[in-house]
């Protein structure tokens, strides 16, 4: 009997260092939102400047679906021409500041290259004063790209958020991207690279769907529909 016990303990310590060596996802922020592929006419307007630009209107949105605030302090987005430490590539990378991102709270990350933004603006060196009310309230941060080439491509690329030490919370690609997604990810799905607008989740466990499907309307920067009203009769498509 104690020869048994032995093992069944013994494997509960493999178990309980496995669990260790991959956090659990719940305890992150999360991607609720990508803008990859910019609507080509004004309607591509995301950041509200005035102007559509096909790399400055991106953004990723990250949400805290938890009841305690998170600070972000660490965390990474980049995509396939970039690396989580900075150190090589000339895609899209963005650190995120000393910020603590509330119980259900929300950011959006523009890329922002050519924009003037309105309201208050984060960047990796500093967070925003406040939330700004063009967008929902929700914490805005620029990449401050200065080159529209440093942008996800449309017909194939991937954007990742990493925790602090490097491990892949979430990932969302679309086409064939070279390289492909990091494999690994607590989180990953493959959404169409022509959604004709963001892709969007609704609740923290659902699917990424093209945002046009949501409520009819491109994308939502800073909100995030409610789940009764959301898929309740949308608007038709623009073609």
């Amino acid at each position: 009997m104690s020869i048994r016990l032995d093992l069944i303990l013994i494997a509960l310590g493999v178990a309980a260092h496995a669990a260790a060596a991959r956090p659990n996802p719940s305890s992150h922020p999360q991607i609720t939102e990508v803008l990859f592929n910019v609507p080509s006419d004004a309607a591509g307007d995301a950041n509200m400047d005035g102007e559509r630009h096909a790399a400055g209107d991106e953004f990723v949105e990250i949400a805290n679906p938890h009841p305690a605030p998170i600070n972000l302090r660490g965390y990474v987005l980049f995509n396939r021409r970039a690396s989580f430490d900075g150190h090589e590539g000339s895609g899209v990378r963005f650190e995120f500041p000393d910020f603590e991102l509330p119980a259900h709270g929300v950011c959006v990350v523009f890329n922002a290259c050519d924009a003037s933004i309105p309201g208050p603006l984060g960047t990796t060196r500093k967070p925003p004063e406040s939330g700004n009310d063009s967008f929902n309230g929700a914490a805005v941060f620029s990449m401050e790209n200065s080159s529209s080439g440093r942008a996800l491509a449309n017909g194939g690329d991937w954007i990742a958020l990493a925790s602090p030490d490097g491990t892949i919370i979430d990932c969302v690609s679309w086409g064939e991207p070279k390289p492909p997604p990091p494999t690994g990810a607590l989180r990953s799905q493959k959404v169409d690279a022509n959604p004709k607008g963001s892709v969007q989740r609704l609740t923290p466990t659902g699917e990424l769907l093209p945002h046009r499907q949501v409520n009819g309307e491109p994308f939502s920067p800073g909100v995030i529909p409610t789940r009764t009203n959301a898929l309740k009769n949308p608007k038709k498509s623009k073609k």
